[in-house]
Order: C-alpha cells, then structure tokens, then sequence
C-alpha cells in the first residue's frame, strides 16, 4: 500500500486549488465594487433623512398671469457630490387657486 502521494496527484489538487481560489477572488472583487455603490446609497439616504429632518430654506416667489404671485418654499440640503431640493406651498389652505 502506498504511503505518500504522487506527483501527479499533488499537481491535480494544485490545480484544484487554483480554480476554487481565483473564483473565490472574483467574488471578493464583486462585492468590493458593490460596496463602493453602497457608500453612495448611504450618502444619499442620510442627506434625504436630513432633508426632512433639518432642510435649510429659501423662498421663491413666482408671478403667473392667471394666479397671480404663488409664493413657495423651497427645501435643500447639499454635501459636496449630491443635492436635494423639495418645494412646498408656502400658503397651505391654497388661497391663491380658489379665488
């Protein structure tokens, strides 16, 4: 009976070896460029949650012919890559519509 491998058997599990370590690669490299994906999802969910919780704001006023001058109220939040805007009515009851 033989007590030790031979040199082709250790050369297959080499090869064996191989092909499970570069396919476990790709998935490593797959699921870092993902996480680099991730980091913008969660910049940009954490500057939403901000735009409701703590917006900074500004006012517009527009003059149409038909309603007259409609003041909004423009919401933003910004960091350095992303920018987010909601606008309001400043006049909630909407006064300016049903004359």
């Amino acid at each position: 009976m033989k007590k030790a491998f031979s040199f082709i058997e250790l050369i297959f599990c080499i090869v064996i070896l191989s092909f499970v370590f570069s396919t476990l690669h790709l998935i490593y490299m797959q699921i870092y460029k993902n996480y680099n994906f991730l980091g913008f999802f969660q910049r940009l969910y954490d500057l939403e949650e901000s735009l409701y919780n703590n917006p900074k704001f500004k006012d517009i006023v527009i003059n149409t012919s038909n309603l007259g001058s409609l003041e909004l109220l423009e919401e933003y939040v910004s960091d350095d890559l992303f920018e987010l805007k909601k606008l309001k009515i400043k006049d909630k009851n909407y006064t300016s519509y049903f004359k």
